[in-house]
């Protein structure tokens, strides 16, 4: 006797690749409400963990002829004066977050795609094993 999950697996994986697609789309149109500016590093210090280089940055950047400053930690080695790229929130451009952080929405979309592609293969081999292609074989 099959679990409910082992039953409902192609559901299952469709919803959640939904809901990772909804999430990113949700993710990029909220993008408008943050600004990207490039900060210069105005200070630097160790954070050595356990085996682990890791620097601490004191950051400056200008936002509407305001000057700011944020701190980051980052285990990448920079030279005060380096150029860093930020997003910085609109609303209160204190609120900043690293560029790289942002640009990582492609991924939950490509994992979001290929759960819904297996999550489709699979309910199709519960109720239409027949319209399966024929390269495609299910262990029963």
């Amino acid at each position: 006797m099959q679990s409910f999950f082992q039953k409902n697996a192609g559901f299952i994986l469709l919803i959640v690749g939904i809901a990772l697609i909804v999430m990113s789309v949700v993710m990029v149109n909220n993008s408008n409400v943050y600004g990207e500016v490039g900060a210069t590093v105005i200070d630097r210090w160790d954070n050595f963990g356990e085996d682990i280089p890791a620097y601490g940055y004191r950051l400056r950047y200008v936002v509407d002829g305001k000057t700011y400053e944020t701190t980051m930690d980052d285990s990448d080695y920079m030279e005060i004066g380096t150029k860093y790229g930020l997003y910085y929130d609109k609303n209160n451009p204190e609120i900043t977050m690293a560029v790289e952080s942002v640009n990582t929405i492609y991924i939950p979309v490509g994992i979001g795609i290929l759960l819904i592609i297996v999550g489709a293969l699979f309910t199709l081999k519960r109720f239409k094993p027949d319209l399966l292609p024929g390269w495609i074989k299910f262990e029963q």
